[in-house]
């Protein structure tokens, strides 16, 4: 089984790319993009994942295999859309090291399948459905906290 060299590249720059100075720990544009753009740069960094589920899809992995790969890309965009907290899960959790490693040893040896796009097609609208209720959950907790700390002057309502 041979995976496309572009994938290795890809995880090694979305979660490896940049060593911290002073460190011996290394992050990623997954990482950066979370915290330049909290939400839509998880997002972003998502449809990228779906790089690696869809080259797990044409290498025939297992229906539940692809299914625990969906399941990391849904936890780092969820996490990841909470400011801060989600940008230090995002550099320890590194779901697309995970989804490499479970494509390497789930990959079938013979030949590639043809019918990988409706699983494709499932795990993007499974992600971008979560991704969208998350960014509101977060837009409507956002929204509750600012009421309850400035109170109803925060929102156009009088004294």
């Amino acid at each position: 089984m041979a995976l496309p060299l572009w994938l290795e590249h890809w995880v090694q720059l979305s979660e490896n790319a940049i060593t911290i100075p002073g460190a011996q720990y290394r992050i990623g544009l997954d990482a950066v993009l979370g915290f330049m753009a909290p939400g839509i740069g998880d997002w972003i960094a998502s449809l990228g994942a779906l790089a690696t589920i869809w080259v797990a899809a044409n290498h025939q992995v297992p229906s539940r295999v692809l299914a625990r790969m969906l399941v990391n890309v849904v936890l780092d965009t969820a996490f990841g859309v909470i400011p801060l907290a989600g940008d230090l899960f995002d550099v320890f959790f590194r779901s697309n090291t995970r989804n490499l490693a479970l494509l390497r040893r789930h990959a079938a040896p013979r030949k590639v399948g043809a019918k990988a796009w409706p699983k494709l097609a499932i795990a993007l609208v499974l992600i971008v459905a979560s991704a969208v209720v998350l960014f509101w959950l977060v837009v409507l907790g956002l929204s509750a906290v600012l009421i309850w700390v400035f109170g109803r002057s925060w929102y156009g309502a009088g004294p």
